[in-house]
């Protein structure tokens, strides 16, 4: 009885061998029948509109440089670079298996090729279709002020450390340096 177990468990653990041995085959290297392939459309807006001529003009955009990044296969990393006015990018017939969640940057270019404005972003991959967008200067806060993010947290420092040196000030005034000294009596 005892080695009816044993060859039991034994057959159940070359069985679950047997079964990691396979993983890296069968559809696109990734075990098992995988999703199947996905068109990636990344698309960029400018403050949720879509982009057009006058729209990349106002923002002095040229063109848009996309980049593909982080997928599971490093050989499906890609950039691409698009006139502003057109919108949208297209990475067809990619493996979902192979494309997991990636990274997306969009950077709007100037004439000269500089970044004007970078975006980011990640998806996960469907079969089919995945889509994508970037928002350049998106929409931030109540009252519609946008702008790039670095901006307004740039203001937020430079305000609090004039909110800081202010205070230090005040804390050197109430002890009396610089000043009239505290105890001005006799003794």
């Amino acid at each position: 009885m005892k080695t009816r177990k044993a060859y039991a468990l034994l057959l159940a653990g070359a069985g679950i061998i047997a079964a990691g041995a396979d993983c890296g085959k069968g559809s696109e290297g990734m075990g098992g029948g995988g999703l199947g392939p996905t068109e990636l459309t990344v698309t960029w807006t400018f403050s949720g509109m879509p982009a057009d001529a006058a729209a990349c003009m106002a923002h002095a955009g040229v063109q848009v440089a996309v980049t593909v990044s982080g997928t599971f296969d490093t050989k499906l990393h890609q950039s691409v670079t698009e006139a502003c006015a057109t919108g949208t990018v297209k990475f067809p017939n990619l493996s979902t298996d192979l494309l997991g969640t990636p990274f997306i940057e969009g950077a709007l270019l100037d004439d000269k090729g500089m970044t004007i404005e970078a975006r980011s972003t990640s998806v996960k991959a469907m079969p089919g279709t995945t889509k994508a967008n970037i928002d350049f200067f998106p929409v931030m806060g109540m009252g519609g002020a946008g702008g790039m993010g670095a901006s307004s947290s740039s203001k937020a420092a430079s305000s609090s450390s004039k909110a800081a040196s202010s205070s230090s000030a005040a804390s050197s005034s109430s002890t009396g340096m610089g000043g009239a000294p505290v105890d001005a009596g006799s003794d």
